[in-house]
C-alpha cells in the first residue's frame, strides 16, 4: 500500500537531485540541484581542485582569479597600516 503511494512521487522526482534543509524554525525547504553542480565543504572543494577536478579551463581561472581579487581586497588593509621607515 505504501509502494501504490510513493509511486507517483518517486516518478516525478526520477534522475532529480534535491538539496533537503531545515532552517531554525524546523521548516523544510527543498530545492532541485543542477546535475553540473556539486555540494563540497571548502576543503573538499579545495582537495579536489587539487586532485584533478574536472574543470574546463576557463572555469579553473574564474576560480583562480576570484581567489587573487578576495585574497587583493582582505590585504589592502594591511597595506596601509603598515609602513616601513627607511
Amino acid at each position: 500500500m505504501l509502494e501504490s503511494l510513493l509511486a507517483p512521487a518517486a516518478a516525478t522526482i526520477t534522475n532529480c537531485r534535491l538539496l533537503v534543509s531545515f532552517d531554525s524554525e524546523g521548516k523544510m525547504h527543498i530545492m532541485p540541484v543542477p546535475p553540473d553542480a556539486s555540494v563540497l565543504s571548502k576543503r573538499d572543494m579545495l582537495e579536489a581542485i587539487n586532485k584533478g577536478l574536472v574543470l574546463d579551463t576557463d572555469t579553473l581561472a574564474e576560480f583562480a582569479m576570484a581567489t587573487i581579487k578576495n585574497l587583493q581586497h582582505r590585504c589592502k588593509p594591511y597595506r596601509k597600516a603598515v609602513t616601513v621607515e627607511i
